[in-house]
């Protein structure tokens, strides 16, 4: 079942150390999935060429990345040398194309299969799409005089937060503190915008050093604003200090210049302050004698989609300003085809709008980028016919290595091998390029492309699915989530729930390798994360309660990635009363943490003994949360000094902890033989979390339990998961057999029903919904299905 590890192939060049070890060719596209290629890994420049078939004439299927069509992800290997996309023009099974992107070296084969299996005669358009996605974080360049020097917002000194303090330390999206990103500015970002310049007093200092002393010195001062508030800042350069009003203007970046006077000194402090106003952003300035002044400029950079095209002989040249090598799509003989244009983003919707123009080959639509068509058909298929076409795509001159058919990862005579075939495609598929991880550009394993961002306890659920399908790619996603000790911005990756799956990810890996060395490298990075979440790295705030409960709720309002969870939604919109209470969640996983790093120093010979301590202290804590009379543990209510004052209940007196929340502890363990046996029962109780689908999110006899929510009356695959991996771990192998089985029910009816991979389960009908090409969350499903099954 394991594929080879996608670092042995010989295309793979060396990557920056977060990036994924995989080829240049790939799924990476996130408005289309087919086939992209990274044009330009240093500018984050992706050129994409993907399948659109259709019935002829008629609206074709476009494979919208970021909407649900009729098409399906069917299957893939672990190293982007095999995947299938299947295109469903009449459902189900009935008239279908299967799209297979094959092959090693400088491109791929595109491997069409078209399938009549109506008792009718069936004309098919197959269409290819070709177009260069410019980064839209590409920098602009700085012209600066050689007598000037300039200075990027993002390389300051230091910064001071007012308003939240807590990111001093833990920055969010692998970005120093107070970086935003912003299209058309220098380096693709600024200081400021989401957390920072908001409060009076946020302020970030420069040492900046001229090439040489400078006569009437103006300091240029470049930034971006969207709000009319009068906004003034305090500036100090060398010895000049004064007050400087950012006015609002409508083009990106704004310049103001500051004469500053003569400038004598190797180098000159500059400190930037908000005094008023704010929702500002800096992108940099410039030191310039004013004689000089004129000659500064920003350059934007070159280049756009509009290629240079040529067909002949059947091939499709193609070059873009600023990208070193040329493209080419060879059709194979025997197939009509146009060649056309279409300007514009939605492809598929502006090509629907002109399926009859059998006159015109070039349509206009809303947005900017340039697509190249070439319109393929129609292809006549008989009643029961298939036909095949191959495709050639890639660099100019150049021809794709074959490789062997895949076939899949489970035999098809195994129980649930369709579901779990279809969600290994994807969470291998699902991938994106280009992600922004410390300022360089990374492919990256996404939850599904809706959200093509570093969230952090989804890409743990994603490892776990990726250590049962291909170790070495759980191994490189972990990489992008652990930064060494000295990272001065953060412990870690942080974005959206900030729960440590990265530690069961990690244990995954060490249980299935046995790998020291890579183990003794990891270490020091997990314990990164690790003091974090125990409170004890800089600006930490998670460890405020004398109970010793944990909480994160400074960085994510979401404590357990359940969104609409009741007690923490209702605490959503009161930060003073959420800073005085806990969930259990955190200091659960904690201890789960705990326990790990206690095995992995035990492991390597290394001192235990602060694990063993702080496992101690958080279990006591965890007795403060046990609520004898629900039978389950509670969110806990603090005074201003961190002492407990009593349970966090509803409006009903109800305690607010009927759900996931309150049974989360059995991922702990360690607790006492009768505590156990009352969560196993809530969790198993039909009346409460359990249905014929799997343990719903929010107990059904809560006051506040609604089948019309998100997570509140759905069952979600992760933390159930998670309670069968501790069912397992409390020897309670017939308990954790009926879960994992219920869950694996659910998982392949839906999927032999509707072919997706859904996001979650509705808890009436068992049926999925959500976003339909999920992994993220849905992952741990795999390494369920493995040790149960195989």
């Amino acid at each position: 079942m394991h594929q080879p590890a996608s670092s042995s192939s010989s295309e793979c060049a060396s990557r920056d150390r977060y990036d994924l070890r995989l080829p240049d060719w790939g799924p990476y596209g996130k408005e289309y999935v087919g086939l992209s290629h990274i044009a330009d890994l240093e500018q984050g420049h992706r050129w994409d060429c993907f399948l659109m078939p259709g019935l002829h004439r008629r609206a074709c299927i476009g494979p919208y990345g970021e909407r649900e069509e009729r098409w399906h992800i069917w299957k893939s290997n672990s190293d982007n040398t095999s995947y299938t996309l299947r295109y469903e023009l009449e459902w189900k099974d009935q008239v279908y194309v299967d799209a297979t992107y094959e092959g090693k070296g400088e491109g791929r084969w595109l491997v069409v299969d078209c399938v009549n299996r109506t008792d009718l005669p069936q004309n098919l358009d197959l269409h290819l799409v070709s177009s260069l996605t410019r980064n839209p974080l590409r920098s602009n360049r700085v012209d600066c005089p050689g007598s000037g020097v300039w200075t990027h917002a993002i390389d300051y000194q230091s910064i001071s937060f007012q308003s939240e303090p807590h990111r001093i330390g833990q920055s969010m999206d692998a970005m120093k503190a107070g970086e935003w990103l912003q299209p058309d500015a220098v380096n693709g970002c600024g200081v400021g915008a989401r957390n920072f310049f908001h409060q009076p007093g946020d302020a970030v200092s420069y040492l900046v050093s001229p090439p040489a002393p400078m006569q009437d010195a103006k300091l240029l001062l470049r930034y971006h604003r969207w709000n009319s508030t009068p906004c003034l800042i305090r500036l100090t350069a060398g010895e000049k200090e004064c007050e400087v009003e950012l006015l609002e203007e409508g083009t990106p970046m704004t310049q103001v210049e500051v004469d500053i006077g003569n400038l004598s000194a190797d180098t000159v402090p500059v400190r930037i302050e908000l005094v008023s106003g704010g929702e500002c952003i800096l992108e940099g300035f410039a030191l310039i004698p004013s004689k000089d002044v004129k000659e500064f400029r920003i350059v934007p950079p070159e280049g756009n989609s509009v290629p240079e095209s040529r067909f002949r002989e059947n091939v499709l040249e193609l070059s873009y300003t600023g990208i070193p090598h040329g493209y080419e799509v060879e059709v194979p003989e025997g197939l009509h085809v146009r060649v056309g244009a279409i300007d514009g983003d939605d492809v598929p919707a502006i090509l629907a709008d002109n399926s009859n123009d059998s006159v015109h080959c070039h349509w206009t639509g809303l947005g900017s980028r340039r697509s190249v068509l070439l319109m393929c058909g129609p292809v006549a298929l008989m009643a029961g016919e298939r036909k095949q076409f191959r495709f050639r795509i890639g660099l100019k001159g150049r021809t794709p290595e074959s490789v062997p058919a895949f076939s899949g990862f489970f035999p098809v005579n195994t129980p649930y091998a369709f579901g779990m075939e279809r969600l290994a495609a994807t969470v291998l598929s699902n991938q994106a390029f280009p992600l922004r991880h410390k300022e360089g550009y990374v492919r990256h394993n996404s939850p599904g492309r809706q959200w093509d961002s570093l969230y952090t306890w989804d890409s743990g659920m994603v490892g776990l699915g990726l250590s049962t399908l291909d170790v070495e790619r759980a191994k490189d996603s972990l990489n992008q989530y652990l930064l060494p000790a000295e990272d001065p911005d953060a412990a870690f990756v942080e974005h959206g729930t900030p729960l440590p799956i990265q530690a069961e990810q990690a244990m995954e890996i060490w249980k299935r390798t046995g790998d020291r060395d890579w183990l003794a490298q990891q270490l020091p990075k997990l314990r990164n994360f690790y003091e974090w979440l125990a409170g004890r790295t800089r600006g930490s705030t998670t460890d405020r309660f004398e109970t010793g409960l944990l909480q994160t709720w400074d960085y994510n309002y979401n404590s357990g990635g359940w969104d609409d969870y009741p007690p923490q939604w209702e605490l959503r919109t009161q930060p003073e009363l959420r800073r005085q209470i806990s969930p259990c969640v955190t200091t659960s996983y904690a201890i789960r943490f705990a326990r790990h790093m206690i095995r992995w120093s035990e492991d390597l010979n290394q001192d235990a003994s602060v694990f063993r301590n702080d496992l101690t202290r958080w279990q006591a804590a965890l007795e403060h949360a046990w609520d004898e009379e629900a039978g389950h543990y509670s969110y806990v209510m603090h005074d201003e000094q961190g002492r407990k004052t009593g349970f966090y209940r509803h409006a009903s007196g109800v305690n607010y902890n009927r759900g996931f929340d309150g049974v989360i502890p059995l991922v702990a363990g360690g607790l006492t033989p009768d505590r156990t046996r009352q969560l196993m029962e809530f969790f198993f109780d039909p009346e409460e979390l359990w249905t014929p689908w799997g343990g719903t999110t929010v107990a059904q006899s809560a006051p506040y339990y609604s089948d019309a929510g998100y997570w509140n009356g759905a069952i979600w695959m992760p933390h159930n998961v998670m309670i069968w991996r501790a069912l397992r771990e409390l020897g309670e192998r017939d308990k954790a057999r009926k879960l994992a089985v219920t869950l694996l029910d659910t998982w392949e009816r839906e999927t032999r029903a509707s072919y997706h991979s859904f996001e979650l389960f509705r808890a009436d009908t068992g049926r999925g919904s959500g976003w339909h090409q999920f992994s993220a969350l849905s992952s741990p499903l795999l390494m369920m299905y493995e040790e149960e099954f195989l």
